[in-house]
């Protein structure tokens, strides 16, 4: 089984937005619509909308420790959890 994880680096929207279609281009970053699994840390706007999309598209998302305003949401105390987790609910 192969597995793939990628990490946001955070940072100004523009920012982001340059650095996802640097990595596109590269194959290093795949959208949440390319996810078996989201696991989602806390943060602003960007995250908000790629939480957004993974639901929309039926993906499970996993929330450690944050977003306990969203009940589609999965929760993990820590990262180890949210990864156990993401993996079974993407089965």
């Amino acid at each position: 089984m192969r597995y793939q994880f990628n990490f946001s680096t955070g940072g100004e929207s523009g920012a982001n937005i340059e650095n996802a279609k640097r990595q596109s281009s590269l194959g290093a970053s795949k959208p949440p619509a390319s996810a078996d699994a989201v696991i989602a840390l806390d943060g602003e706007g960007g995250t908000l909308s790629e939480i957004g999309l993974a639901l929309k598209l039926g993906r499970p998302v996993v929330a450690i420790n944050a977003w306990r305003e969203i009940s589609q949401i999965r929760r993990a105390i820590d990262p180890a959890a949210a990864i156990e987790l993401a993996l079974q609910l993407a089965r």
